[in-house]
């Protein structure tokens, strides 16, 4: 029996009327990593999403940037570089992004076209079941009348010689379902590699999100550094008085006189001339230092060497030196690290103190 239109259309409105079939013709015919696409594309999606986002929050710290870039000298100016250069590489990312996504939509086209293919060839394969099941009773039926009546055997081998016909051509027909159904399982195995490499294609776009955040993060240490040395005064005004802010020069001229008086090694003076902040002031009624980490998301590494550094330079200056971490973010875990090691926190203006 052809597959005619009207046939598709019995089979789509049976469909709409019981959604739980359409489950299950999925499931039939698609392969575990198809099902898994929507479920894909949709946290492809929320990563572009998040993307966007955190440009946004990018375009707002880069119009703080652009101010004190203002007041900078050569080393903001490479920051400004690096910034435009980094917004270059974002921009081509979402366009590798929205090519990515028109290839899913026209995947998931294919994938369409190829479970109605399927669903045809199952509605003739049917239809095929039930002529030959028809053809079986008819089959009876003749034997019975041939046991009661042997005046009919010419009519019953006619009908036998057209069911034999109608046998044959059920089973050429049956032979090009089975060649369709070959064609379909190999174009199944195209769109399977084709999946493959939109998976590859995915890998590589979140190794670039990842080298797009570290460096932002880099960037916005730098910033952090700049801000806070330039508002010290404000910052650490609860911890010390009479701030001033020791400069490169200042620092290693100190830490010279300690290595040559033997209160400092050469190890301890290159680490501490890689400290973030270091400032001089009173507190109560006492010079003294402060040697501070600073990061966008305070950890535990840097309280640790804010310790190290601070204990290195008291050594050096033979004055107390505080030790402090600095910067937007201060986990639960570190903040109770910081009070166990006598590490002073700031952030974004508010002060914490390890002292009980």
């Amino acid at each position: 029996m052809p597959f005619e239109i009207q046939d598709f259309h019995d089979l789509v409105r049976l469909l709409e009327a019981h959604p739980e079939w359409r489950a299950e013709l999925r499931r039939l015919v698609l392969s575990e990593e198809l099902l898994r696409l929507p479920e894909l594309v949709q946290q492809l999606i929320e990563a572009h999403r998040r993307a966007e986002e955190r440009l946004e929050r990018l375009e707002a710290t880069v119009a703080q940037l652009v101010e004190a870039q203002r007041k900078a000298e050569e080393r903001l100016q490479h920051v400004e570089e690096r910034l435009e250069r980094l917004e270059t590489t974002v921009a081509q990312l979402v366009e590798a992004q929205r090519k990515a996504e028109e290839r899913l939509e026209r995947l998931e086209t294919t994938v369409a076209q190829l479970i109605e293919a399927q669903r045809k060839a199952e509605e003739r394969l049917d239809r095929l079941e039930a002529t030959v099941a028809q053809l079986v009773e008819a089959h009876r039926r003749a034997e019975e009348r041939l046991d009661r009546l042997e005046a009919t055997v010419a009519q019953l081998i006619e009908a036998q010689r057209k069911a034999e016909e109608r046998l044959q051509r059920a089973e050429a027909r049956l032979e090009r379902v089975e060649k369709r159904l070959e064609r379909v399982e190999k174009r199944l195995e195209h769109v399977e590699k084709r999946l493959e490499h939109v998976e590859i294609r995915l890998d590589g776009v979140e190794k670039r999100l990842e080298k797009t955040e570290d460096r932002l993060s880099k960037v916005w240490g730098g910033f952090l550094e700049s801000r806070y040395r330039e508002r010290a005064h404000a910052y650490f005004a609860p911890i010390l008085s009479r701030i001033r802010v020791l400069s490169s020069e200042q620092l290693v001229q100190l830490l010279d006189e300690a290595l040559e008086a033997g209160r400092l090694t050469e190890a301890d003076r290159r680490d501490l001339l890689l400290a973030d902040l270091v400032l001089q002031g009173r507190r109560e009624e006492q010079d003294m230092y402060l040697v501070a980490e600073i990061s966008g998301l305070i950890s535990e590494d840097d309280v640790r060497r804010a310790v190290d550094r601070a204990q290195a330079l008291a050594r050096a200056t033979e004055r107390p030196v505080i030790a402090a971490v600095a910067g937007e973010t201060l986990p639960t875990d570190v903040q109770a690290l910081a009070a166990q090691r006598g590490v002073w926190c700031v952030t974004d203006g508010h002060v914490l103190s390890p002292e009980p």
